[in-house]
């Protein structure tokens, strides 16, 4: 690429260019050097060589054990018919509140037929005596008193046998759970 002068302003441009980028000018000269240029040519595309048709089983084969895999993972503890089934819910769903956790064993520990009272995973737990009645009215009373204490979130009381609580068993009498 050579430089030239336009003829209109003198400043100098390319010899290939078609006017003068300055002052905008056409170049007489330079329809006659430019050649135009050449056509593009369509680039072969080579076709991709045929892919054996086996070749996907061993990628099937690793996602079924994935997904068998990932299946299992929520099904992995069987439930035990001797302990209770208490569910943590997430964190964000239970609001712990020491004072009002505080409060509600203390009141609870007094009551006539429980001998323990405890938070474990975010569930309220209550050892009692079994005396044949039922405690159901009792785990729906703890409810409603601890919601109206201020405990918010989802949790659970469980009312559990005492004596079979001293022999590492789980005996549940009763259960309410507390959205």
């Amino acid at each position: 690429m050579a430089l030239t002068q336009c003829e209109e302003c003198g400043r100098e441009i390319s010899d290939r260019a078609v006017a003068c980028p300055h002052c905008g000018v056409p170049r007489a000269t330079a329809t006659a050097n430019t050649a135009p240029p050449p056509a593009p040519r369509a680039a072969a595309r080579p076709t991709p060589p045929a892919k054996p048709a086996g070749s996907l089983w061993p990628v099937i084969l690793v996602l079924a054990c994935i997904a068998i895999a990932l299946s299992q993972c929520g099904d992995s503890k069987a439930p035990d018919s001797a302990a209770p089934a208490a569910t943590t819910p997430p964190p964000s769903q239970t609001l712990s509140d020491p004072a009002v956790e505080g409060a509600a064993i203390a009141k609870f520990t007094g009551m006539p037929g429980i001998r323990h009272a405890e938070w474990l995973d975010g569930d309220f737990l209550l050892a009692a005596v079994d005396n044949g009645k039922s405690w159901q009215p009792v785990a729906e009373a703890a409810c409603a008193h601890l919601h109206s204490a201020g405990k918010r979130g989802r949790f659970s009381v469980v009312v559990l046998e005492a004596a079979a609580l001293r022999n590492k068993n789980w005996k549940q009498m009763a259960r309410a759970r507390c959205n």
